[in-house]
């Protein structure tokens, strides 16, 4: 008489897999921020502001390369990284920037920041492997400060 024995979780692989969905969580929120800030540097006027959006535009295209590459290392398939909320949200900035100007798309930006902030948390959450972790963690870094910085835009 035969029993069966219900198979073993194998822990590599559903770390792999929550590695893979916080992969594919950050690439789609790093594509949001390439996209967000670049919109928001085409719209603000201001001399500060501008080219503060540009380089962290540039700054989030660079996270996402590098998230992109670990992603290739883990099988992670975006086609078109971003959500559909970031596409929304940077609807919303020009419809802001239309009617508020200047500080409505840099409060709308403070607010992209707290989602991407969100999701690198829930992503450092998971045991990430180490040299991962370290990549995600100066990235979340460098988010806290952007946001940071818009949230006391006015002290500036």
């Amino acid at each position: 008489m035969s029993s069966y024995t219900p198979p073993v979780p194998d822990t590599v692989d559903s770390d792999d897999a929550r590695t893979r969905e916080a992969l594919e969580s950050l690439i789609d929120i790093a594509a949001d921020g390439v996209e967000g800030h670049k919109r928001s540097a085409e719209l603000v006027e201001d001399a500060v502001a501008k080219p503060l959006f540009e380089l962290w535009s540039r700054q989030r295209a660079d996270f996402l390369a590098t998230l992109q590459q670990f992603g290739a290392e883990y099988n992670v398939t975006t086609g078109d990284p971003g959500t559909g909320t970031g596409t929304v949200h940077r609807a919303w900035l020009t419809t802001l920037e239309a009617v508020a100007g200047d500080d409505a798309v840099i409060g709308a930006a403070a607010t992209g920041e707290s989602v991407a902030i969100a999701s690198y948390e829930s992503a450092l959450e998971n045991d990430l492997p180490s040299e991962l972790r370290t990549v995600v963690q100066e990235q979340y870094n460098s988010i806290r400060e952007i946001h940071e910085r818009l949230e006391n835009w006015d002290a500036v």
